[in-house]
């Protein structure tokens, strides 16, 4: 019998001010994170680039895509709307690091490689039916 041991890795930043604690995300908000990723992923492949050239480069595509920076941070941490717009960009910038860290690092490659395929068989679809 094989068992397999996730731990819930935190990173805790400290600023000035305040603490901020940055933790994977719930799966519930990952799936809705990973639909957003999924409608960029298909305005970015609508030219022809394929998906396996762009997953290397998530981390900059979340970086350069405000929607997807702000929801990653939002769902991975306690911080809301109004505090992210508090921050200065080293702090932002930090926080969203921690994320990406936690979110799409080494640990969970692994795990996202079965969720690249689904993506790449949703891209197809979402091309021909928009609205799903």
């Amino acid at each position: 019998m094989n068992t397999t041991t996730i731990k819930q890795r935190l990173i805790t930043l400290e600023f000035d001010d305040r603490k901020v604690i940055v933790r994977r995300m719930k799966w519930q908000s990952a799936r809705s994170f990973i639909k957003k990723l999924a409608a960029h992923l298909v305005n970015l492949t609508a030219s022809g680039t394929e998906i396996s050239a762009l997953l290397p480069k998530l981390p900059e595509l979340i970086v350069g895509a405000d929607d997807l920076a702000v929801d990653l941070v939002i769902n991975s941490s306690d911080l809301k709307a109004d505090d992210i717009n508090g921050l200065d960009v080293a702090e932002f910038a930090g926080v969203l690091q921690a994320a990406i860290e936690l979110n799409l690092g080494e640990e969970l490659k692994n795990s996202f490689a079965g969720i690249a395929a689904t993506m790449g068989a949703l891209i197809p679809a979402m091309k021909t039916n928009p609205g799903a």
